[in-house]
C-alpha cells in the first residue's frame, strides 16, 4: 500500500490517502477524480465533522458547499505510538449531512 498524499486535519492529526483508497474513490465516485484539492480541504478545514453512528473511530469531514453539494471525506482513525493517524476510506459529494455526534465546530 502506497501513500498518495497526507494532510494534517483540523485537530493536528495526520490523515493519509492510500493508493487503495484513491482507487476505491475513483471506482465508486468518478466525479471525484479532479477533486483531490477539495478532499484535502475537507480534511484540513472542514465546515462540519460528524462521528459515525456505528463506528466510533470513523469521522465524516464535510467541506465547503459548492452549489447544493458538500464534499464529504470519511476517515477512520487508529492509535499509533505517535498519536492518532487517519486513513481516508472514501470521499464523495452529497446534499445530506450524516446524523450523529457533531465533533466540529
Amino acid at each position: 500500500m502506497t501513500i498518495v498524499t497526507r494532510w494534517t486535519d483540523y485537530q493536528g492529526r495526520i490523515v493519509e490517502l492510500t493508493d487503495e483508497g484513491w482507487t476505491h474513490i475513483l471506482e465508486g465516485h468518478p466525479c471525484m477524480e479532479s477533486r483531490l484539492d477539495a478532499i484535502g480541504a475537507a480534511v484540513i478545514s472542514p465546515i462540519f465533522v460528524i462521528r459515525d453512528r456505528d463506528r466510533r473511530r470513523v469521522e465524516h469531514h464535510y467541506g465547503e458547499k459548492r452549489g447544493r453539494l458538500h464534499t464529504v471525506v470519511i476517515v477512520i482513525y487508529r492509535p499509533t505510538p505517535d498519536g492518532w493517524v487517519g486513513t481516508v476510506l472514501t470521499a464523495l459529494r452529497t446534499e445530506r449531512l450524516e446524523k450523529g455526534e457533531q465533533l466540529w465546530p
